[in-house]
């Protein structure tokens, strides 16, 4: 299963607002630098740049992330795509879309998502069909729970 990761980042400048530059919430707190958007997709462990997008630096995050896994999609030509990325990705719509698609996501859910004592419950049902593989002091297989 191929795996394509997403992350959205900022660049700041001094130049004056334009089109690309536009003054807005800077998390790096310099509300006084105009600022693009770069949203770049990676391949493989190694990290290799596969789409990049330049935008506005007011746009928002989860809406940069449909049209990067168009692009992808269209690159790649394959189903059963994974796709990484922070919570923006994570979003319903985002969500909804790729499941519809065929893919797969991976996004940490927020605390809207999935409250703490479900997050709690889900983690504990998993960890009964994890397999660890070797045990390291035994040098024997261990399946279940943590030991």
């Amino acid at each position: 299963m191929a795996r394509a990761k997403y992350d959205a980042t900022i660049a700041q400048s001094f130049k004056d607002p334009s089109d690309l530059f536009s003054m807005g919430y800077a998390k790096h707190r310099r509300k006084d630098l105009a600022q693009l958007k770069i949203m770049l997709s990676t391949i493989g462990s190694f990290g290799m740049p596969l789409c990049v997008e330049v935008c506005n630096g007011a746009a928002s995050d989860d809406v940069l992330y449909l049209p990067m896994i168009a692009r992808v999609e269209k690159t790649l030509d394959s189903q059963g795509l994974l796709f990484v990325g922070d919570t923006k990705l994570g979003s319903w719509g985002n969500r909804c879309t790729i499941a519809q698609k065929g893919h797969y996501y991976l996004p940490p859910l927020s605390c809207v998502q999935v409250s703490f004592s479900h997050l709690q419950d889900l983690v504990k049902s998993a960890q009964e069909f994890i397999y660890f593989g070797e045990h390291y002091s035994t040098n024997r297989r261990v399946h279940g729970r943590f030991k």
